[in-house]
């Protein structure tokens, strides 16, 4: 799901974080701040995007008799709304903001990139990739550089 990135900023908890990150000033590398919050960020995450409507629980049978629980979207034309705009921008060449930026950054790094551009012409993809480097301020390249590599070396190990 891809969801409106204000939405998620306003959510509850994230000014914890801030308060956390800003009570520890001797740790300023993503790298770091990376490995001390991944353990819980889903977790964190879903709690704050379901406290705010945004998502709501929904426990789904797996193989084997096992359950998970998913996060499923609340309105899915409000889930869908970023994805569209995005796609809509890139489509017709347009400047993207910072936060549509992060999104596209985000998409790149995990895969949906694929998803995201479905149907739209070789130059979008230039496009994002384009947008994304421009309008990431250093952290958030390091964050998507590390995610990268991460998310590489986690695919090589399934292998």
């Amino acid at each position: 799901m891809l969801l409106d990135l204000g939405t998620a900023g306003r959510c509850r908890g994230s000014g914890q974080i801030l308060r956390w990150l800003d009570a520890e000033p001797r740790h300023r590398r993503v790298g770091t701040w990376l490995a001390l919050l991944a353990p819980r960020a889903h977790g964190q995450v879903a709690r704050r995007l379901t406290a705010a409507g945004v998502v709501r629980p929904r426990t789904v049978r797996r193989r084997l008799l096992t359950t998970a629980v998913v996060h499923v979207p609340t309105d899915m034309n409000r889930a869908a709304w970023a994805r569209a705009r995005l796609s809509v921008r890139l489509q017709r060449g347009e400047p993207l903001s910072a936060p549509e930026a992060r999104l596209g950054g985000l998409c790149l790094v995990t895969g949906l990139d694929d998803f995201l551009l479905t149907g739209l012409p070789a130059a979008a993809r230039r496009h994002l990739h384009r947008e994304t480097a421009a309008r990431s301020p250093a952290e958030i390249a390091e964050l998507f550089t590390i995610a990268r590599h991460r998310l590489d070396g986690a695919a090589h190990r399934r292998r």
